[in-house]
């Protein structure tokens, strides 16, 4: 759109006088020309007093907000965005931009305007100019007709943003400082701070750009207030120190109409775009500039180099960007045939280049996760154990050392495509071919495979650190840096024997957990598992062990007495041993490491706690067949009909169908009498929470009554009903785990991180229902529950509650405020006093109390009162044969007293006849 109007313009710091004249079409100021005569200027000017003091808290710190404060409209803002005038005073702020995003900034700004000077208007016509020729020349658009006076000026206050700061809340007492009446004109009055804005205050960086002669800028707070308070006296006593800070421009043709000159206005939505271009790309260098600054740098300097390069080919770009800018202002403004399309293709090709916003964010974004990866692991390596991290040309010549080990990080490549496409579309446009349009990028943290190797050589590195660092001088262990191969991104772990690289070299694998074989009453036979997957011969063991004297006594916080671990060795490299002269009725725990020519593997986990006997305990056997049959699953885990995947609760109709939780295909499964396969009658359509589906349900009862189906569903945390093929959901927001309905038809559900039970009322579940056990918090007392799991409910409405991480079976009496312990409670163990996180519990009718003991892989029975149980099935060591069990889960009896027990690891239903 054309502008043939009288403007009015802020100065920004240029020399404006009366009759100047002016070239809209560049931003110029034509100096050392004026329209009229100073003498016939001076006769014809007017002047009057404008006073006007302001002062301004910024908090925005973009090209825009800077504009709006020095009152720059739409045009004026791309002049200066391009660097077309010489701009200069409070004016240069618009150009001091913050370099870290690690900074909060406020800025204070101070105006006053004191006179206002223009000529009248009788000389504003054709026949008055003095010099009328230069109405002939195309040197200007417009002539200055009125001018303000006054002076601004802007304090800038940086803080830096500690780590443990939060860069809102400094931000927030910023401005809640500079809100008080701090900065008043009148007097010296001291500044009033408490010791903590003191202290706030001694932090900021302050300065200063204005249209003031000073001695010296302020650099901090109390220096930027003390000459804040002297601003109004540097103007002079007759204001003689005022400059010219808002112009009136007057349209040449208005006075000629030969000196017509087409002005053409850019439009704003342009303009924006082009300021939020430029801007977004500053963000991302800012962005870069801060990662580059990041402390894992100490350690590792490829990354910091691509980040410096990355946030310098962005201001290159910025820069070249400008001056195309500065090059088509006064071509798209004059009348030269230039259209303002070529301005926005300028600006619209910055998204189909490598300097596309998203493509830049995406780059920097994979950057931030690295780092941050990086980061987390060498702090955890320099968190317990000692590793230099350093160049690995500083150590491979130590003679002190037979062998370096180096964790090889390898996860920069030399060459980045996008650096190198940002570098090529930079001097080589026309040609350009970006080199990253292959197929879809995965970052190497995204790839699991990837990931998997790199944690696996971390944990190796670290463990076989912290098994060697202080008993091994022979061996040193650095972290170093080398450009990716390939770009394959990955750790590698090397080597290096009297200073070269030993080919293939594995470390020595961690051995498994030892566990009992035999135990006596003052002896434990001990093996192990050890895939002695590493290169280096194993020659042999060492084995250690100590008394058990709780969670304390092993790992962290503990002192040097109770860390102690007595050490044996074993012959050779054999994965057995016998440890005697052990107390009786003692606990103890184990661990392993395995010792080769270059170090120690690294040590195993502990072992379960292993407790002496006292006595020779035998187990009874009595009233089932010990050898099961299979009668749903035991096809491997899987999905088919034939198959299940990790089974938990089981329903017994009274035509011997079994109703089956099958767990991880999300599905309820009916094996029918005698059946080969089952039929899906709830779920199976995928985990999820349609109405379709089911998310790992725990168990399920039947209905006899209502002819449905009631599944606690633990992963959509919801108990539902199932009927025709779609779910009604009965109560939500509960982690639900077992079920048990009462002969009033009242329904029972355990939560299982509330501790607690709760009752409902049949078809009344809009409530809370009723607490019937637990509910006191997560604890071992008798009003206290520790991950309840699957419930019982006998005929007297009394609970039974499989109290899984207390290791016992609590038994809750109808409104009774706490429970007694019916089996188990005596820590965990396979002792037959003991349970190790029981799972289903069912109480026949003679009271008698069964519990899946699936930590133990068996059945136990217990009495009420009785100190021991007996294993009435399983209790033959983990496994899959017919009278071994895998972790059992649900327990049920049919009508004939056979019993069925879900065999959870190995995915299948076993049924253990009754003895006839």
């Amino acid at each position: 759109m054309a502008k043939q109007q009288a403007i009015t313009m802020v100065t920004l710091g240029r020399p404006f006088r009366l009759g100047m004249l002016y070239d809209a079409r560049n931003d110029e100021l034509i100096s050392g020309i004026t329209l009229w005569d100073p003498q016939t200027l001076a006769n014809h000017t007017i002047t009057r007093n404008q006073p006007y003091t302001g002062y301004e808290i910024l908090t925005k710190d973009s090209l825009q907000h800077k504009a709006h404060a020095l009152g720059v409209d739409a045009s004026l803002k791309l002049s200066l965005l391009g660097g077309l005038m010489n701009i200069s005073g409070s004016a240069k702020y618009a150009e001091d931009y913050q370099r870290t995003n690690h900074e909060t900034r406020l800025t204070l700004k101070y105006s006053t305007t004191t006179h206002f000077q223009q000529l009248t208007m009788k000389h504003l016509g054709k026949s008055n100019p003095d010099h009328p020729d230069l109405h002939d020349k195309n040197l200007a658009t417009h002539v200055v007709t009125g001018v303000v006076y006054g002076a601004e000026a802007f304090f800038i206050f940086d803080r830096t943003i500690s780590n443990s700061e939060s860069k809102a809340e400094v931000s927030g007492s910023l401005k809640a400082l500079f809100e008080k009446p701090t900065f008043k004109i009148e007097g010296e009055a001291k500044l009033n701070f408490t010791d903590q804005e003191k202290n706030f205050v001694d932090k900021l960086h302050c300065k200063f750009y204005g249209d003031f002669r000073l001695n010296k800028n302020p650099n901090n707070f109390d220096e930027a207030v003390t000459i804040y308070r002297q601003l109004p006296s540097l103007l002079g006593v007759n204001n003689e120190n005022a400059i010219p800070k808002k112009v009136w421009l007057y349209p040449l043709h208005l006075l000629d109409k030969k000196a017509m000159r087409i002005i053409r206005e850019i439009s704003s939505n342009l303009v924006d775009y082009s300021i939020s271009t430029i801007e977004n790309l500053h963000s991302l260098e800012v962005r870069a500039l801060d990662l580059s600054e990041s402390k894992i740098f100490i350690h590792s300097s490829f990354m910091k180099t691509h980040l410096s390069d990355f946030a310098a080919r962005l201001s290159e770009f910025q820069r070249d960007l400008k001056e195309k800018l500065a090059l088509y202002l006064p071509k798209l403004r004059g009348d030269t045939g230039v259209q303002e399309s070529v301005l926005f293709q300028l600006f619209r090709q910055v998204d189909s280049s490598p300097f596309y916003k998203q493509t830049l964010e995406s780059w920097l974004e994979e950057k931030e996760k690295e780092i941050a990866l990086m980061t987390t692991w060498i702090e955890n390596l320099a968190k317990d154990i000692l590793i230099k991290s350093s160049s690995l040309d500083e150590v491979i010549d130590d003679i002190r050392y037979d062998y370096i080990f180096c964790l090889s990080l390898r996860l920069v490549e030399e060459n980045d495509p996008q650096l190198t496409d940002m570098q090529n579309y930079l001097h080589n446009k026309n040609t350009f071919n970006s080199s990253t349009t292959r197929k879809k990028h995965t970052p190497w943290f995204a790839d699991r495979r990837s990931m998997a190797t790199i944690r696996k050589n971390l944990r190796q590195f670290k463990e076989f650190a912290e098994a060697n660092n202080v008993e091994n001088a022979k061996i040193k262990f650095i972290v170093n840096e080398e450009y990716s191969v390939n770009d394959t991104k990955t750790i590698k772990l090397v080597l290096y024997d009297d200073g070269l690289e030993k080919s293939g070299f594995i470390i020595p694998s961690k051995p498994g957990a030892p566990y009992a074989i035999s135990v006596t009453d003052n002896n434990v036979t001990l093996a192990w598992a050890d895939a002695t997957s590493g290169t280096e011969e194993v020659q042999n063991y060492k084995v250690m062990y100590q008394k058990y004297r709780g969670e304390s006594s092993i790992g962290e916080n503990v002192t040097e007495k109770e860390e102690r671990w007595t050490e044996v060795h074993t012959n050779a490299s054999h994965k057995k041993i016998i440890i005697s002269n052990l107390l009786s009725s003692t606990k103890f725990v184990f661990k392993v490491q395995s010792i080769t020519a270059i170090g120690l593997s690294a040590i195993s986990a502990c072992s379960e706690i292993i407790e002496t006997l006292a006595k020779k305990v035998e187990p009874k056997f009595n009233k089932w067949q010990q050898n099961a049959i299979t009668v749903a699953g035991g096809n491997g885990e899987g999905q088919q009909l034939n198959q299940l995947s990790r089974p938990e609760g089981i329903f017994i109709d009274k035509n011997k169908t079994i109703f089956i939780a099958d767990f991880f295909n999300h599905r309820i499964v009916a094996w029918k009498y005698n059946a080969k396969q089952g039929q899906i009658v709830a779920g199976g359509n995928g985990p999820g929470n349609r109405r379709n589906q089911l998310n790992m349900p725990r168990d399920v009862i039947v209905d006899q009554l209502s002819h449905s189906i009631i599944i606690a569903v633990w992963g959509n945390r919801r108990v539902i009903q199932w009927v025709n093929q779609e779910q009604q959901l009965l109560i939500e927001n509960i982690d639900c785990h077992g079920l048990a309905m009462d002969k009033h038809g009242f329904l029972y559900v355990s939560d299982y991180k509330k501790n607690e039970v709760r009752r409902w009322k049949m078809g009344d579940y809009d409530n809370e229902g009723i607490i019937v056990a637990g509910g006191d918090g997560q604890g071992n007392q008798l009003n206290q529950l520790y991950r309840p799991v699957y419930i019982f409910v006998d005929e007297e409405q009394s609970v039974y509650v499989s109290d899984s991480h207390n290791n016992r079976v609590m038994k809750w009496r109808k409104d009774a405020k706490e429970g007694i312990v019916v089996a188990g409670g005596n820590g965990k163990g396979g002792n037959l006093n003991q349970l190790s996180q029981p799972t289903r519990v069912i109480v026949d009718y003679l009271g008698q109390i069964y519990v899946a003991d699936s930590g133990n892989h068996r059945i136990m029975r217990w009495c009420e009162g009785k100190k021991e149980g007996e294993i009435v099935v399983g209790g033959n060591g983990e496994g899959n044969q017919s009278n071994q069990l895998s972790t059992p889960m649900g327990l049920s009896f049919d009508d004939e007293e056979n019993l069925y027990v879900a065999d959870y690891m190995n995915h299948r239903i076993q049924k253990f006849e009754k003895f006839e």
